[in-house]
C-alpha cells in the first residue's frame, strides 16, 4: 500500500470487492430515486435528497479506491 499524500491502493482483488459494492449502492439509489415518481411530494423530495447524497458518498469511495487521477482534496469537497 502507498502511504503518501496521495491515494490509498488497495490490492486488486480488495478493490474489487469495495468496487463491485459500491456498484450495488449506485444502483439502489438509481432504483430509489426512480421508484419515488408518484408518492407525496414532501417525501419524495426528502427520499430524493438522501438518496442523492448517498450517490454523492458512494462516488467519492469509487473514485477514491479506482481513480488515482482524482486527488484527495476533490475528494474532501465532495465528502
Amino acid at each position: 500500500m502507498s502511504q503518501g499524500n496521495k491515494t490509498m491502493l488497495l490490492d486488486n482483488e480488495r478493490s474489487m470487492i469495495v468496487l463491485r459494492a459500491t456498484w450495488e449502492i449506485d444502483a439502489l439509489a438509481v432504483l430509489i430515486i426512480s421508484a419515488l415518481d408518484g408518492e407525496h411530494e414532501e417525501v419524495a423530495f426528502a427520499t430524493r435528497g438522501v438518496t442523492k447524497r448517498i450517490k454523492q458518498l458512494n462516488s467519492v469511495i469509487m473514485s477514491a479506491i479506482g481513480d488515482e487521477a482524482v486527488d484527495n482534496e476533490s475528494l474532501r469537497k465532495i465528502a
